[in-house]
Order: structure tokens, then sequence, then C-alpha cells
């Protein structure tokens, strides 16, 4: 996360939003726009997550 602070708006990205998620898990969260090609992005760190995530064979 921290080169990302660095290197987003080394690239013309504006970071509007460092701070972390609103959900249980608190993750460190990201949002950042370029105004130049109107892109957003949204990068969350997730320190945990919820559920299985693992498949398994039929």
């Amino acid at each position: 996360m921290d080169s990302l602070r660095r290197e987003l708006p080394a690239q013309g990205w504006k970071i509007t939003k460092d701070g972390e998620t609103k959900s249980i898990a608190r993750n460190p969260e990201i949002v950042a726009v370029n105004e130049k090609t109107h892109h957003a992005a949204t990068i969350e760190w997730a320190n945990e997550r919820s559920g299985n995530l693992s498949r398994s064979s039929p």
C-alpha cells in the first residue's frame, strides 16, 4: 500500500480516499481517480477473508 501511495500520484492518479473500509475487517483501502483518462480504481488490502474460498471438486 505504501508503494501505491507513492506511485499512483507519479503516474497521474489523484488519491481521493486513503483509509479503512467500513466493513468489520477494517481493511486498508485506497481510492484513486485519473482525471485525464476518467478512470477510477479502488484498492483494498484484504487482511482477512470471510467464508470458505476453496473450490471443491464435484
